[in-house]
């Protein structure tokens, strides 16, 4: 049973929506099982969690809450974590993943034009993050209220140094070179050295709705590992980690994509459901678990056949 009725795309949940994609991708855009899961929770997402502002409220801006499947309320604040959604999905255009398996042009179909003119609205409303705060730096989760802007949640008004909007800063940037993305993630950048930076490294803010002062003592490993690599990238010119040739994983490792992952869904995920059909019947034991040993059986004959091991190997095992 699930723990909770609510569904966020924050924490807890935010990387399980990014690597159905990326490991699409890292199979070089042949495991058709992850893209279908993939192409699901978004058309879920946005059936269920994508809201606009209207009028009244934050200048009709685009924004993901939290949704409770089963008393269908909805909790008008989105966690910093949630600003990785733009990049996901404008990746996942590009990649074509919602293609019509014909046309070259990734934004040939209509739901492939939806998705990237969501990721664009989106990124605005993550960069109104920080641009609407007195310090330029976006807290912990915003509050989308009636008659107002995005605003600081009372309750989650500090700054952890997270990497998510920079992040989907360089996606968009990189993928279709407009300047106002690395014009944002430079603004940013300037607030984290104004407000956080200190002689022995960086730390969050306590509220980032204030003067800035009132460091947590906090600089978590991300902020190096991501945020500050992210920003690197957006300022460089493109070619250090070009997005058509590798896969950031959720810490932003990069990992470059092989001809030799290329195994599909054939072989990189579990037995496909008419394999599993015997077990659904009297005396089919055990059909589920030979169909997976059976499968990684296959997957390593075909990394042994791919990579021999030496003879020192030999004499070494």
């Amino acid at each position: 049973e699930f723990a909770s009725a609510d569904v966020t795309l924050g924490a807890r949940a935010d990387s399980l929506y990014e690597y159905l994609l990326k490991q699409w991708l890292i199979s070089g855009r042949t495991d058709a099982r992850v893209a279908g899961m993939y192409t699901d929770a978004v058309r879920g997402m946005v059936q269920h969690m994508v809201r606009r502002g209207g009028p009244g409220r934050c200048s009709d801006c685009t924004y993901i809450g939290k949704w409770n499947y089963q008393s269908g309320s909805y909790d008008d604040r989105m966690d910093h974590l949630v600003c990785f959604v733009p990049g996901m999905l404008a990746l996942g255009v590009h990649a074509g993943i919602h293609g019509d398996g014909v046309s070259r042009d990734p934004t040939a179909t209509p739901e492939a034009r939806d998705h990237m003119a969501l990721a664009e609205r989106l990124m605005d409303t993550c960069h109104r993050m920080y641009s609407e705060q007195p310090t330029g730096l976006a807290p912990e989760i915003a509050h989308i209220r009636e008659g107002g802007g995005v605003a600081a949640d009372p309750n989650a008004r500090h700054n952890l140094l997270r990497p998510e909007t920079v992040e989907s800063l360089f996606v968009l940037w990189w993928l279709t070179g407009e300047p106002r993305y690395r014009e944002w993630g430079w603004t940013i950048f300037l607030a984290f050295e104004r407000h956080c930076k200190l002689d022995v490294g960086y730390s969050g803010l306590s509220d980032v709705t204030g003067t800035g002062r009132g460091h947590n003592g906090r600089m978590d490993s991300f902020f190096l590992a991501e945020t500050l690599k992210y920003l690197f990238l957006l300022f460089g010119d493109g070619r250090e980690l070009p997005l058509d040739d590798v896969v950031l994983n959720t810490e932003a490792h990069p990992l470059r994509i092989h001809p030799d992952y290329r195994f599909g869904s054939a072989f990189g995920s579990l037995p496909d459901e008419d394999e599993l059909v015997a077990d659904r019947g009297l005396g089919g034991a055990g059909q589920y678990e030979g169909a997976v040993r059976d499968r990684v059986q296959q997957r390593a004959e075909l990394l042994r056949a791919a990579y021999p091991r030496s003879p020192a190997h030999h004499s070494a095992g």
